[in-house]
């Protein structure tokens, strides 16, 4: 192991700052600006990032173009959290980060990247971040931080391709479910959608109604002492279009205005920059009154209420209905409650759920999958860049935890 601690600047060929003003959003745009907002837990959310046209890209990436390798660290707000540029280069450093890109001969690109997620790295970053209001790094702070001495070259490959293998597996356990709801959002409009609210002449045997009668609002308040040990799921912990928790925290960090809710309730983001936040619960916990919980009435309708509350068009009205100018949010009662559609009968309900009820279990399953993959990962991962342990000693139980 070398004893040299080198910084930033000396293991990377440049360090780039991002354009300090707001970028133009393109609805249609194929590109994204990735700003801290969309770098949480050090994976890209490109639901929080911006979109973008191509021209605008090539302007927000005029003095480095990003290229495979590369890392994206955020700056400011929150200091400390760093993605890779993905295969698709097709994004560009958004407000309060900055583009480094590594030096082969000096730095595995991946294992800087592990190396500086650590908790260790990430204490220190924080801890060098300044600003009495906002913590945050300048880029001269960037380059001068210094690593931990680094391990050879052929010892950081090894270590970066343990780590890489759990988030691959990662990865692909998220596109699975990516997938299967597309299958299920796909097979809900073609069984309902032709149907009220969004038009269309319903089958006779189905009925005119609104939606409170098909969902109940739940309202179960809890007191901070009796939390009984209830798994904590804040709102932005509900990933947008997702259908399906990819994150909870443990009881002990729930705040107040708490609300219990059961397995298989659909949690409902109550305000608007979260409507678009809908998932079925995978176990009894607890949230905040900024969260909807919403039970069928009848088991039959659980399937279809579920995506009926993520469609665009049930989105939309609890937009348009909500209330507050600042910081607007939905309201049930006079509100969502009240939306039109056409009700389908118990047995076409059911039928739907028969065939939709696999694939909802799969997704909201696939949390504790990941939750598995991401724990072990973050075990491994400061034990293998302290050289505690080493990669090859980790291969028997990545056969074991990827299978």
């Amino acid at each position: 192991m070398s004893t040299v601690h080198l910084t930033l600047d000396q293991v990377c060929i440049a360090i780039v700052d991002c354009e300090h003003k707001t970028v133009p959003v393109d609805p249609d745009g194929t590109y994204f600006a990735v700003g801290t907002p969309a770098m949480r837990g050090n994976r890209i959310d490109f639901g929080e990032a911006k979109r973008i046209s191509r021209s605008t890209f090539e302007a927000w990436s005029r003095r480095l173009v990003p290229e495979r390798g590369d890392l994206l660290l955020a700056r400011e707000a929150p200091v400390g959290p760093i993605v890779q540029i993905p295969n698709s280069l097709n994004v560009a450093p958004g407000q309060r980060t900055v583009l480094l890109r590594p030096d082969p001969q000096k730095v595995d690109s991946n294992y800087l990247y592990y190396l500086l997620a650590s908790p260790a790295q990430q204490t220190r970053l924080l801890q060098k971040s300044d600003g009495s209001t906002v913590a945050h790094l300048n880029v001269s702070d960037v380059r001068t931080f210094q690593l931990p001495s680094l391990p050879d070259l052929n010892v950081q490959h090894d270590i970066a391709a343990t780590l890489t293998a759990l988030d691959d597996r990662i990865n692909s356990s998220t596109l699975i479910t990516q997938g299967i709801q597309e299958v299920l959002q796909s097979q809900f409009r073609s069984w309902f959608v032709e149907y009220g609210p969004w038009g269309g002449d319903a089958p006779a045997d189905w009925h005119s109604g609104v939606l409170s009668e098909v969902l109940a609002l739940v309202k179960k308040p809890i007191k901070s002492s009796n939390r009984d040990g209830l798994p904590y799921v804040p709102i932005d912990a509900l990933p947008m279009r997702a259908l399906g928790l990819e994150d909870f925290r443990p009881t002990a960090e729930a705040q107040s205005s708490l609300i219990r809710f059961d397995e298989d309730d659909i949690l409902m983001g109550a305000m608007r920059v979260y409507f678009h936040r809908v998932v079925i619960a995978p176990f009894d916990g607890i949230t905040r009154t900024t969260c909807f919980v919403l039970r069928p009435y009848e088991r039959e309708f659980l399937e279809y209420a579920l995506l009926l509350c993520n469609e665009d068009t049930t989105i939309d009205f609890a937009d348009t209905t909500s209330r507050g100018s600042t910081m607007p949010y939905a309201v049930w009662e006079n509100g969502l409650a009240n939306m039109s559609l056409m009700i389908p009968t118990r047995k076409v309900a059911n039928e739907f759920s028969e065939w939709a009820r696999p694939l909802v279990m799969r997704i909201r399953n696939g949390i504790f999958e990941r939750r598995r993959l991401r724990q072990l990962r973050d075990a491994l991962l400061p034990e293998l860049i302290s050289g505690r342990i080493r990669a090859v000693d980790t291969r028997a139980v990545l056969v074991v935890a990827t299978q």
